[in-house]
């Protein structure tokens, strides 16, 4: 008896994540074969996120199941698709042995997938800087298409406090990660995976914060400084102040929607936010760890720096106003997410002094995701604690209010 496994007809990121569901609930016969012959379509996500559920299956029936897999050989459309997954090492990253396809596209840049061990990268804090460094400048290379220049430098260190998220958070055996550029159409696409605890369980180190669901934690994990470990003391290991401090997933979130789209998943959910969209959208997934896809058209950003710098701003004000974490609700967080972080700019954040129409002068002391408008919590001199909506704010530079020792009240 055979069991016929067939891929759908394109690898992205919608249809890997439905194809990993089904995966889930096959049990193979003696002879299994994964039929790639409709595939038109290999993205760098879907291959990550397909290659680590097909292995997983691989690993779990190797001793009792023969697994292959098949292309169409007289569709060159699928010779040529199979041809560039070969060439990404998808087929590989699957567990399956041999070769079929011959058909390369030489006309892209491709960084085939690619798995470091954790181990490698923790073995000395100069080794682990180094290789670090090494893996962000690949990523960034693709990203750009160059390898020297201020902006070069600026997106290699974000893509290196991310790979350092993973390093100091996911407790992962590996980190994988490949990439594509299209340069045609100004388009870059790259994955990065870990097996290790998933969101999650990593954010149980930071005791300022209850996270009850998966979707939750994914929030948490995106504001500046709630994944990281300076809450516990931790010295900063690599000589700045971001490094080990929970700014990667935040500072890389902020940069896709400048010009592309983020997707981030771990255990039962997918957090989705690309440029033009008014709010995050949430998937169902399954996935134990954490897989990130970013996506940018560089056109899109004119100033990397001058945004950069922007956001690093920005990740400074909200850790400092939310102590890392202990401030922070996941209806704040949903909040800022939602509006990309735009309250931060206008300086209508909690703690801010601000001005309404009606109650006079106050401070913020929450803001509440709601509908059809996020409400703040503001107490207003006088005592008066009022929930208003957050457009009838405006900031208030003014001096705080006067306050007097007991005994020295004028009259």
């Amino acid at each position: 008896m055979t069991t016929v496994i067939c891929a759908p007809r394109q690898l992205d990121l919608d249809s890997s994540i439905q194809f990993a569901k089904s995966l889930k609930k096959i049990v193979p016969s003696h002879y299994c074969v994964f039929d790639f012959g409709q595939v038109s379509k290999f993205r760098p996500f879907g291959m990550m996120r397909t290659a680590y559920s097909i292995r997983d299956i691989v690993l779990q029936y190797r001793d009792q199941t023969r697994f292959e897999w098949i292309y169409n050989p007289n569709a060159e459309w699928n010779q040529r698709a199979v041809g560039y997954a070969e060439y990404m090492r998808f087929f590989q990253a699957c567990g399956f042995d041999g070769s079929n396809a011959a058909i390369v596209d030489e006309g892209n840049s491709y960084l085939p997938i690619t798995y470091a061990k954790i181990s490698e990268l923790v073995a000395g804090h100069g080794h682990q800087g180094s290789r670090i460094e090494s893996i962000a400048a690949q990523l960034a290379h693709h990203f750009l298409h160059e390898s020297s220049s201020p902006v070069f430098t600026a997106v290699a260190y974000s893509f290196s406090e991310m790979i350092r998220n993973v390093v100091e958070h996911s407790k992962s055996e590996t980190i994988g990660y490949c990439a594509q550029f299209w340069q045609s159409r100004d388009l870059v696409e790259i994955a990065i995976v870990d097996n290790g605890i998933g969101v999650r369980q990593s954010l149980e180190n930071n005791p300022h914060l209850t996270t009850v669901t998966d979707s939750d934690a994914l929030k948490f994990a995106l504001m500046p400084g709630v994944s990281g470990k300076m809450f516990g003391g931790v010295p900063n290991q690599f000589g700045n102040d971001f490094q080990n401090s929970g700014y990667g997933l935040y500072m890389n979130y902020r940069l896709c929607n400048e010009g592309g789209d983020f997707f981030i998943s771990s255990g039962q959910s997918g957090l989705y936010r690309t440029k033009d969209a008014d709010k995050n959208e949430y998937y169902e997934t399954a996935f134990p760890g954490t897989i990130l896809r970013l996506r940018l058209s560089t056109t899109n950003l004119q100033n990397y720096e001058k945004l950069l710098d922007e956001f690093r701003k920005e990740g400074r004000q909200l850790a400092k106003q939310s102590k890392n974490g202990a401030n922070l609700t996941a209806s704040r967080a949903s909040a800022l997410l939602r509006d990309n972080f735009r309250s931060l700019r206008s300086g209508i954040v909690v703690g801010a002094r601000v001005q309404h129409t009606l109650y006079g002068v106050g401070q913020i002391v929450d803001i509440i995701a709601s509908k059809p408008e996020d409400l703040a919590l503001v107490s207003f001199d006088g005592g008066r604690s009022k929930r208003v909506q957050l457009s009838t704010l405006i900031k208030y530079d003014g001096p705080p209010p006067q306050t007097f020792p007991n005994d020295d009240i004028p009259f």
